[in-house]
Protein backbone atom coordinates (compact mmCIF):
# COMPACT_ATOMS: atom_id res chain seq x y z
CA UNK A 1 0.00 0.00 0.00
CA UNK A 2 1.74 3.30 -1.25
CA UNK A 3 2.46 6.05 1.78
CA UNK A 4 -0.80 8.21 0.59
CA UNK A 5 -3.54 5.46 1.25
CA UNK A 6 -1.94 4.77 4.17
CA UNK A 7 -2.37 8.25 5.57
CA UNK A 8 -5.52 8.87 4.24
CA UNK A 9 -7.03 5.19 5.83
CA UNK A 10 -4.91 6.29 9.30
CA UNK A 11 -6.41 10.15 9.07
CA UNK A 12 -9.59 8.60 8.29
CA UNK A 13 -9.61 6.07 10.88
CA UNK A 14 -8.77 8.32 13.73
CA UNK A 15 -10.86 11.03 12.56
CA UNK A 16 -13.81 8.26 12.39
CA UNK A 17 -12.59 7.00 16.14
CA UNK A 18 -12.37 10.51 17.12
CA UNK A 19 -16.08 12.10 17.35
CA UNK A 20 -17.49 8.79 18.54
CA UNK A 21 -15.65 9.56 21.89
CA UNK A 22 -15.60 12.93 22.22
CA UNK A 23 -19.17 14.16 21.40
CA UNK A 24 -17.55 18.07 20.82
CA UNK A 25 -15.17 17.25 17.63
CA UNK A 26 -16.42 17.08 14.40
CA UNK A 27 -14.89 15.26 11.56
CA UNK A 28 -12.39 16.95 9.43
CA UNK A 29 -12.17 14.74 6.40
CA UNK A 30 -15.02 13.52 3.76
CA UNK A 31 -16.59 10.04 5.05
CA UNK A 32 -16.73 9.07 1.19
CA UNK A 33 -12.98 9.19 0.39
CA UNK A 34 -10.98 7.41 2.83
CA UNK A 35 -14.07 4.54 2.85
CA UNK A 36 -12.85 4.20 -0.99
CA UNK A 37 -9.04 3.84 -0.29
CA UNK A 38 -9.87 1.67 2.69
CA UNK A 39 -11.82 -0.84 0.78
CA UNK A 40 -9.52 -0.89 -2.04
CA UNK A 41 -6.88 -2.25 0.17
CA UNK A 42 -9.20 -4.73 1.64
CA UNK A 43 -9.90 -6.02 -2.57
CA UNK A 44 -6.30 -6.40 -2.38
CA UNK A 45 -5.94 -8.46 0.42
CA UNK A 46 -8.90 -10.59 -0.40
CA UNK A 47 -7.76 -10.91 -3.84
CA UNK A 48 -4.45 -11.87 -2.59
CA UNK A 49 -5.89 -14.51 -0.12
CA UNK A 50 -7.70 -15.95 -3.40
CA UNK A 51 -4.84 -16.58 -6.07
CA UNK A 52 -3.21 -18.18 -2.62
CA UNK A 53 -5.93 -20.42 -2.43
CA UNK A 54 -6.42 -21.29 -6.45
CA UNK A 55 -2.12 -21.74 -6.34
CA UNK A 56 -2.36 -24.06 -3.06
CA UNK A 57 -5.22 -25.92 -4.88
CA UNK A 58 -3.66 -26.36 -7.94
CA UNK A 59 -0.51 -27.63 -6.39
CA UNK A 60 -2.89 -30.85 -5.07
CA UNK A 61 -3.74 -31.71 -9.03
CA UNK A 62 -6.69 -29.71 -8.46
CA UNK A 63 -8.05 -28.63 -12.33
CA UNK A 64 -11.19 -26.56 -10.92
CA UNK A 65 -11.12 -23.59 -8.98
CA UNK A 66 -15.36 -23.64 -8.30
CA UNK A 67 -15.49 -24.88 -4.73
CA UNK A 68 -16.37 -28.21 -3.66
CA UNK A 69 -19.87 -28.95 -2.64
CA UNK A 70 -20.47 -28.88 0.90
CA UNK A 71 -22.75 -31.25 2.92
CA UNK A 72 -24.55 -28.79 4.83
CA UNK A 73 -25.37 -27.14 1.53
CA UNK A 74 -26.25 -29.74 -1.23
CA UNK A 75 -27.83 -28.25 -4.77
CA UNK A 76 -29.59 -31.41 -5.10
CA UNK A 77 -32.10 -32.34 -8.15
CA UNK A 78 -34.18 -33.89 -5.87
CA UNK A 79 -34.72 -30.46 -3.71
CA UNK A 80 -35.64 -28.45 -6.69
CA UNK A 81 -37.97 -31.40 -8.09
CA UNK A 82 -39.12 -31.66 -4.61
CA UNK A 83 -40.29 -27.64 -4.38
CA UNK A 84 -40.73 -28.05 -8.44
CA UNK A 85 -43.50 -30.09 -7.81
CA UNK A 86 -45.39 -28.47 -5.07
CA UNK A 87 -45.62 -25.12 -7.28
CA UNK A 88 -46.81 -27.45 -10.26
CA UNK A 89 -49.35 -29.20 -7.60
CA UNK A 90 -50.70 -25.49 -5.91
CA UNK A 91 -49.28 -22.52 -8.42
CA UNK A 92 -50.51 -20.51 -5.30
CA UNK A 93 -48.21 -21.48 -2.67
CA UNK A 94 -46.17 -19.72 -0.55
CA UNK A 95 -42.32 -19.76 0.37
CA UNK A 96 -43.42 -20.36 4.00
CA UNK A 97 -46.06 -23.36 3.00
CA UNK A 98 -42.94 -24.76 0.98
CA UNK A 99 -40.60 -24.50 3.65
CA UNK A 100 -42.62 -26.15 6.12
CA UNK A 101 -43.55 -28.60 3.85
CA UNK A 102 -39.69 -29.38 2.70
CA UNK A 103 -37.73 -28.74 5.82
CA UNK A 104 -35.57 -26.40 3.47
CA UNK A 105 -34.98 -22.59 4.93
CA UNK A 106 -35.93 -19.56 2.81
CA UNK A 107 -32.77 -18.31 0.80
CA UNK A 108 -32.40 -22.17 -0.53
CA UNK A 109 -36.00 -22.01 -1.71
CA UNK A 110 -35.61 -18.45 -3.34
CA UNK A 111 -32.69 -19.85 -4.98
CA UNK A 112 -34.13 -22.71 -6.19
CA UNK A 113 -37.10 -20.81 -7.70
CA UNK A 114 -35.71 -18.29 -9.00
CA UNK A 115 -32.27 -19.05 -10.39
CA UNK A 116 -32.89 -22.93 -10.76
CA UNK A 117 -36.44 -22.80 -11.99
CA UNK A 118 -36.71 -19.50 -13.52
CA UNK A 119 -39.44 -18.29 -12.15
CA UNK A 120 -41.47 -15.82 -10.76
CA UNK A 121 -43.96 -14.68 -8.95
CA UNK A 122 -47.04 -12.77 -10.78
CA UNK A 123 -50.33 -11.93 -8.52
CA UNK A 124 -50.31 -14.95 -6.51
CA UNK A 125 -49.25 -17.02 -9.18
CA UNK A 126 -45.31 -18.90 -10.25
CA UNK A 127 -45.03 -18.26 -14.29
CA UNK A 128 -42.12 -19.10 -15.91
CA UNK A 129 -39.31 -15.65 -15.68
CA UNK A 130 -37.95 -16.90 -19.19
CA UNK A 131 -40.05 -18.28 -21.83
CA UNK A 132 -39.36 -20.99 -24.28
CA UNK A 133 -39.13 -20.46 -27.99
CA UNK A 134 -42.32 -22.26 -28.42
CA UNK A 135 -44.34 -20.71 -25.74
CA UNK A 136 -43.37 -17.25 -26.83
CA UNK A 137 -44.22 -18.13 -30.34
CA UNK A 138 -47.60 -19.69 -29.32
CA UNK A 139 -48.00 -15.78 -27.24
CA UNK A 140 -47.32 -14.15 -31.00
CA UNK A 141 -49.47 -16.42 -32.27
CA UNK A 142 -52.96 -15.34 -29.94
CA UNK A 143 -52.04 -12.20 -29.80
CA UNK A 144 -51.83 -11.48 -33.31
CA UNK A 145 -55.01 -13.63 -33.70
CA UNK A 146 -56.96 -11.60 -31.14
CA UNK A 147 -55.79 -8.50 -32.77
CA UNK A 148 -56.97 -9.37 -36.24
CA UNK A 149 -60.23 -9.89 -34.06
CA UNK A 150 -60.45 -6.76 -32.59
CA UNK A 151 -59.18 -4.89 -35.86
CA UNK A 152 -62.58 -6.99 -37.55
CA UNK A 153 -64.75 -5.81 -34.41
CA UNK A 154 -65.38 -9.93 -33.68
CA UNK A 155 -63.25 -9.50 -30.72
CA UNK A 156 -63.78 -6.91 -27.68
CA UNK A 157 -61.56 -6.09 -25.33
CA UNK A 158 -63.44 -7.29 -22.49
CA UNK A 159 -63.36 -10.43 -23.58
CA UNK A 160 -60.68 -12.23 -21.32
CA UNK A 161 -57.67 -13.77 -21.91
CA UNK A 162 -55.29 -16.10 -19.64
CA UNK A 163 -51.90 -17.03 -18.93
CA UNK A 164 -51.31 -20.48 -17.43
CA UNK A 165 -48.70 -20.61 -14.99
CA UNK A 166 -47.04 -22.69 -17.52
CA UNK A 167 -46.78 -19.77 -19.07
CA UNK A 168 -49.88 -21.17 -22.22
CA UNK A 169 -52.36 -18.85 -23.05
CA UNK A 170 -56.09 -19.71 -22.40
CA UNK A 171 -58.66 -17.50 -24.63
CA UNK A 172 -61.49 -17.40 -22.42
CA UNK A 173 -63.59 -14.92 -24.32
CA UNK A 174 -65.50 -18.44 -26.01
CA UNK A 175 -66.11 -20.27 -22.85
CA UNK A 176 -67.93 -17.47 -21.54
CA UNK A 177 -68.60 -14.46 -23.35
CA UNK A 178 -69.55 -11.13 -21.35
CA UNK A 179 -73.54 -9.81 -22.10
CA UNK A 180 -73.25 -6.05 -23.29
CA UNK A 181 -75.45 -4.43 -25.27
CA UNK A 182 -75.24 -4.19 -29.27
Amino acid sequence: MDAFKRNSARKWSYNFIKPHTNLKLKLVQPFEKPHVDVRASNIEKWLNLLVARWSKWFREDREQIEDETRPDRPVTFENIEQVHCLIDDDSHITIDEIQVKTGLNQGTIERRIYDHMKLKKVTTRWRPNQLTDSQRAERIRICKENLAKFEQGTWRSSDVVQVTSHGSIINKSTESRPMLPE
